[in-house]
């Protein structure tokens, strides 16, 4: 969908361990007083990503529908043509079995 599970729910990306170790530009970039601003923001745009997620969502299974049905075969069948029956329930003498007839 192009958007992580987290930012979903929380409207920010997630900082992983190694860029806090390591003074990422993004943690060089944090301001402590514009936090709550970005914050605030972030959320207010939370309802745009999910629409978006959403979006991509039903496009991504729009595609694998169609590729799907692409390969799909119609089968006909006409009266006297031979198929393979499934029986799910034996009698007890297990004389019946899938290809005895109707």
């Amino acid at each position: 969908m192009g958007e992580m599970p987290f930012s979903l729910v929380y409207g920010t990306d997630v900082l992983i361990l190694v860029e806090v170790d390591l003074n990422s530009p993004r943690i060089m970039a944090f301001r402590e007083e514009r936090n709550a601003d970005y914050l605030r923001e972030n959320l207010d745009l939370l309802d745009e990503l999910w629409e978006k997620a959403t979006m991509q969502l039903v496009a991504y299974q729009r595609r694998i529908s169609n590729y799907y049905n692409e390969r799909v075969h119609p089968w006909t069948f006409h009266e006297g043509d031979l198929v393979l029956k499934k029986i799910t329930i034996m009698n007890a003498l297990r004389e019946e079995g899938k290809l005895s007839a109707n």
